[in-house]
């Protein structure tokens, strides 16, 4: 995906092309996407389960999270809006929805007075979009409303959420939460396992089982989005944001932000500035 963010609807005749189309299990390699379903059902298949969802509701899927989309075809007309988004957008509260997401990916709204609020978010976000000036800085601070208005709902429906993950779920919830609390200190794989009492074998299977990515691309991940970040909203140097960061050497960060970005530090820093201005 070349934007930094894209916005389809999906109505009953597009509905029934994707029904009558092939349509495999899939991953999408550079964006995060959020489905919002205001009519008609879906099956969704994530997470290894098939679950049916009856709109109104919500998924998201993070990035490389194998999944299928199925539109039900009934009497009542399909709308959905999806929303696929790469990961800079919201780099300051991302690995925070991969946590809360993680295992909860959907969600049928119960609040039915609230839905058209949220769908109102939406339209307007779809308009902003479709303007000859797109100003990404308005995206993303409706995208980010748009999942805080989520988010209110999500904690309405699993009150339980915390006390109901066991086994790899526990664990990889384990492992977010540690991260999020180290990812700024020079910390691998070994010393997160070790946390963990288990071995980085273990842990990288189960972030690959869940995730489909390893427990160090993770760990690099977080610190880029971070990197993201303090790059764009304030005016540390390269030095600073590589020590800020647990890079003990700031060209050796500066090498795994282009390997990831396509771009230097301060090239990304100077292209997004003028994006988002």
């Amino acid at each position: 995906m070349d934007q930094m963010i894209n916005l389809f609807r999906v109505n009953q005749e597009d509905a029934e092309r994707i029904r009558s189309s092939a349509n495999p299990p899939h991953w999408h390699s550079d964006y995060e996407e959020l489905i919002l379903g205001f009519s008609g059902s879906i099956n969704h298949f994530i997470d290894s389960e098939i679950q049916q969802l009856q709109a109104p509701f919500v998924v998201f899927v993070s990035k490389k999270k194998i999944h299928r989309i199925e539109p039900l075809l009934g009497s009542e007309d399909c709308l959905l809006y999806v929303i696929r988004f790469k990961s800079e957008l919201l780099s300051e509260s991302l690995f925070r929805l991969y946590t809360s997401y993680h295992g909860y990916a959907n969600l049928v709204w119960k609040s039915q007075a609230k839905v058209g609020k949220l769908k109102v978010l939406v339209e307007v976000l779809a308009e902003e979009l479709s303007a000859e000036q797109v100003d990404l800085a308005i995206c993303r601070s409706l995208l980010q409303t748009i999942f805080d208005f989520i988010e209110r709902e999500r904690k309405l429906v699993y009150p339980e959420l915390k006390t109901e993950l066991t086994g790899h779920n526990q664990s990889f919830g384990q492992f977010l939460r540690l991260l999020e609390e180290g990812y700024k200190r020079p910390l691998g794989v070994e010393d997160y396992a070790s946390q963990l009492f288990m071995s980085s074998r273990n842990l990288n299977i189960i972030c690959r089982q869940l995730m489909q990515q390893s427990a160090g691309e993770l760990i690099e991940n977080r610190k880029l989005m971070e990197a993201d970040n303090l790059l764009l909203n304030t005016e540390l140097s390269i030095a600073e944001i590589a020590c800020e960061l647990g890079y003990s050497e700031p060209a050796y960060f500066s090498k795994v932000f282009k390997r990831k970005k396509g771009q230097k530090p301060l090239e990304y820093r100077k292209e997004m500035r003028k994006q988002l201005s």
